[in-house]
Formats: structure tokens, sequence, C-alpha cells
């Protein structure tokens, strides 16, 4: 068991432990995705470890609510919020399989209360079980799930989850599972013959390294060659600066396809269709599908819209992922989708230069010091800590992989005048985690920023991320 240290931070008792943590899912090595390790097969049946890493323990008036880089949570409202891990499995179509753990080692906390997990609508109000709290039912039900088989462009997987605690309710008693052993045994012919295969992919070559803990690189196979196809709204793909963009893809030796949506259809589905028989007819097949045009302007390209709104909570949610689920009936991606979320030819103008200069690194010798500089932002004001721990873990890999200079705020005031202030000096990575509001940063704030050519990646993580169409500001 690692050791752990209790601190007092932002008023509450920290328990971190004192080991670093080395196991980070981008920084996955073969067999090795986070926390989960491949141990190889004895047997007939294959061996997974699972090893517990860093834990913070932050107290909540009565309740203490337990956090670890990399993991989600369990999310029954008014039940325990417990950290959850998991990992994709690549798994033989033809066969089933049994998927078993054994705990190798565990330590026990006393007297501890686990937050409940709470809606994440603050009108709700706060969300307790008190049955539960109150019962001897240990929570979870069941510390490994494993999802049915699914497909991720011809490759076959099973997803596995582990909650590595079980809580006693009515002894306050928390069980922590510091080591699992996960099994998996084949153990009977499924009945599919028809496996789907695709030719291997570059792009998604580094999502099975991170992402799928057996995944063996297959040395034999050649990749096929990179494509893209793009799906242009409205006049957009005779447009001279797109057609300037196709040129520099070519250049790089990209197979490029271009289509209207004169050709495609006007709608979702039939844009959808449209990418599900590229994928299955052109060779080589689409990796990446990117849409020119934004939902509405001259360059429409209709999106999809989900439950679960944002911003008022009213309306539904807008996203590009279901053109990606092209096999399978799940969540997992065929090809990766993008959008130049563009309204106008000056727009696309403005979008496809910085994409080229961008890929072209021409000002390198000009602007050294850029390509070394990031800024987290993580505003726990109304959050909460996970805000800044997500940050933590980012510099975490970024330093591992020798940033030099990471700049991070984590509290106080002017947020919106110290993330201009950055853009302005020029970070090769941006990353905001916070609420919706982006902590008073906005449009004019980008537009006020003097960073020419020093264009950040930037992620901006909230509720109402990805909001292209709501949001036309």
């Amino acid at each position: 068991m690692a050791k752990v240290i209790y601190r007092k931070e932002n008023g509450g008792w920290l328990i971190s432990a004192a080991t670093t943590v080395l196991l980070l899912v981008s920084l996955s090595t073969a067999g090795t995705v986070g926390p989960f390790e491949h141990l190889g097969s004895d047997l007939g049946v294959d061996r997974v470890r699972f090893k517990l890493d860093e834990l913070t323990i932050q107290s909540t008036g009565e309740f203490i609510k337990i956090s670890s880089s990399g993991s989600g949570t369990t999310s029954q409202y008014g039940l325990p919020e417990l950290p959850a891990f998991s990992t994709m499995y690549q798994i033989d179509p033809g066969k089933l399989h049994q998927v078993d753990f054994t705990v190798v080692e565990s330590h026990v906390l006393e007297n501890v209360t686990i937050f409940p997990h709470q809606h994440p609508r603050s009108e709700e109000g706060f969300q307790y079980n008190n049955a539960f709290y109150s019962s001897v039912t240990p929570f979870p039900v069941e510390n490994l799930t494993v999802s049915e088989p699914q497909i991720m462009r011809g490759m076959h997987l099973i997803n596995v989850r582990i909650v590595p605690f079980v809580y006693h309710p009515n002894e306050n008693r928390l069980e922590v599972f510091d080591e699992i052993e996960i099994t998996v045994e084949e153990i009977g012919e499924s009945g599919i013959t028809d496996y789907g295969t695709m030719p291997r992919s570059r792009a998604f070559e580094t999502l099975y390294e991170q992402l799928v803990v057996n995944y063996v690189e297959p040395l034999d196979e050649k990749f096929q060659q990179p494509s893209i196809l793009y799906i242009c709204g409205g006049s957009s793909e005779s447009n001279s600066y797109f057609q300037d963009l196709v040129e520099w893809r070519h250049q790089r030796g990209y197979k490029v396809y271009t289509a209207s949506l004169d050709e495609t259809g006007s709608t979702a589905n039939d844009i959808k269709d449209f990418i599900y028989n590229a994928y299955s007819r052109y060779n080589p097949p689409p990796e990446h599908v990117a849409f020119v045009g934004d939902v509405g302007g001259s360059y429409s390209v209709p999106t999809f819209y989900e439950g679960w709104g944002h911003n008022s909570y009213n309306n539904q949610c807008e996203g590009d992922q279901p053109y990606a689920e092209l096999a399978g009936g799940d969540l997992l991606p065929e090809v990766l989708v993008g959008r130049i979320s563009v309204r106008s030819t000056s727009h696309l103008s403005t979008v496809t230069n910085k994409i080229i200069s961008y890929e072209k690194a021409e000002y390198l010798e000009d602007i050294q010091g850029y390509y070394e500089r990031a800024a987290l932002i993580g505003d726990p004001s109304s959050s909460g800590i996970s805000t800044v721990i997500t940050n933590e873990y980012i510099e975490e890999v970024l330093d591992a992989y020798g940033m030099e200079d990471i700049r991070t705020k984590y509290s106080g005031s002017s947020w919106s005048s110290w993330m201009r202030n950055q853009l302005s000096d020029g970070v090769l990575y941006f990353n905001y985690r916070g609420y919706v509001g982006v902590s008073g940063f906005d449009n004019s704030d980008i537009s006020a920023a003097n960073n020419g050519y020093m264009l950040p990646f930037a992620t901006v993580i909230t509720c109402g991320t990805g909001s292209f169409a709501e949001d036309n500001t």
C-alpha cells in the first residue's frame, strides 16, 4: 500500500499518496494503459493487473470526497461518488469471453462517510439517499463491469470498468483495493464469422496504443495511405482558400476526397449515409472526415442533436460524433471527425491560412519560446477541486514530455485578463477547466490578444463545450 500524506488545502484536509504517478494514459507504454498493465497469457487465461495510484481525499462538511487522476466516478445520484477506472480490451470476435477479478492487496479507511454523487443542476437540491446511508448494503453492487462487444474501425473490443472500493455505510468503512488481477478467458464460440476488417490506419494507431491494454502492433501489416474526406457546405468546395488547403493535404501525402451537400444530401442522416458508403467502398477509406462550414451562415453543414441540453438546460445538445459511429452500434468511432466552423468567405480564408501556417511551422526560428509554453487554468469556484486536479495531471504529462514553461492559474481573480495575456505571450497549448462562463473570458479577449501566428492548441472544458450550433458568438 502506498504511504499517504495528510495536508490541509482550501479549508479541507487532503490525503495524497507519496508515490509519483507514473502510469499516465498519455504516456502509455506497450501493455500499459493508465493503472492497467497487460501481463500476458498463461494456460489459456489472459491476465491484466490493476494498481491503484495516487488518491486525493478532501473533507466536505461531514463527508469525504475521493478523486484520482485519470479516473471517472460512479454516477448514481445520492449514492457514494467513488473513482472508477476503465480500459479497452481487444477480443477475438469469434469467441465468447468470461472476465473475472481477484483482489491481491487492499486496505481499509475507518470512520468515513463518502460524499454522494450530485446532479449537475444545483436547482435539483442536495442529492442524498438516506435509505442507503442507513442500510447495511455495500456499494457498489459490482466492482467489475464489462460492456457488450464494440467495434472501432475494425477492431473488436470490450470495455472493462473497475471500481476498486467497497463502502459499508452502516460501519462508515471504506475498503480500498490497491491491486487487482483481472482474468479474461475464452469460453466458447460466438457464432460471428464476418469480422469486417479494415486496412491498418496510422491515425488510429495512437488511439489503440493508449486505450487498448492488450494491443499488439501487427508488424507485418502496412499502413494505408492517409486519407481525408471534406464535406463542404455552400460553395466552399470551389473556394480558392479551401483549394489551398486541399493542395497542402496532397503535399503531405493525403488522399483527399471532397463532396458538396448537393452530392451527399442536405440532412445529417443523408450525410452520415454518404460517409458510411465512403468508409465501406473507397480505397483507401477515409480516416478523417472534416465538415467545412458551421451550422448556419453561408457554408452551413447540419449536425446531430441529442438530449442533455446545456446552458439553460432546456435546449438539445448538438454534436458531430454520430457521424463517426459507422459500425457496431456503439459510441466508438470508425473515422475521426472535425469541423471547420466558418460562416463566410472571410472566416474561411482566415482559418485555412492559420491551419496551413501552423502545420508548416514557418515561423519556428522567430518564435522559439512559444513552442515551450503552455497555460493551464482551473477555476474551482463553481465546479470544485476536480478542475485543479485535471490541470495538475495535464501538467505532469507536459513536464514528462519536456515542456519547459508551464503557466498555471488555480485561484485569485482577473481570470480573463490572465488568459488573454497568456495568448498574447504565445502558448503552444491552452487548457481551461471550469464553468460555462469560462470565468469571464470571451470573444473580446481573443480579439484583443496579439499573438500573430503563435496559435495555441486549445481545450476549453465546460458544460457548454462544443456548443457551436446553439452559441454563435
